[in-house]
């Protein structure tokens, strides 16, 4: 079957089951531009795409949605990407994370390797680079 359409995926308490829907996509960032190129991307490709401008706003959407995967812009107003992904940590979300950053080789520290990023993605980004971060980031076949 379609692999966007039945995968095995994680709940928040880490618990894998079967899903027969599309993965949903957290995307946060203040750019409109790049929100605007996520979601016309990733939705082409079969994904369900939430954006949200800030990292208070990106939390406050976590707490209350059921995601596959946070695409994070790291210099956000309200939290940053990483603040963002620390506190979904202490929470229990085990949701696998992408963050976006200009200067990824700046957040590489020991500090970031406990928040368990599944991949830096470094701004500007093309298409292809963002649609290969995703489908590792989730497991999916390139």
């Amino acid at each position: 079957m379609n692999g966007l359409l039945e995968r095995e995926s994680q709940n928040r308490s880490g618990v894998t089951g079967r899903i027969n829907r599309p993965p949903r996509i957290l995307c946060a960032d203040d750019e409109p531009s790049i929100c605007l190129c996520v979601v016309q991307v990733l939705s082409r490709a079969g994904y369900i795409v939430v954006v949200v401008s800030d990292g208070q706003k990106a939390w406050e959407t976590l707490e209350r949605g059921d995601f596959d995967l946070l695409l994070t812009d790291h210099n956000m107003p309200g939290l940053t990407g990483c603040e963002l992904v620390a506190r979904a940590r202490q929470h229990g979300m085990k949701l696998p994370v992408i963050v976006m950053s200009a200067q990824p080789q700046s957040l590489l520290t020991p500090a970031t390797e406990s928040l368990q990023i599944a991949t830096f993605l470094q701004k500007p980004f093309s298409v292809g680079e963002l649609t290969d971060a995703v489908k590792g980031a989730l497991h999916l076949p390139r």
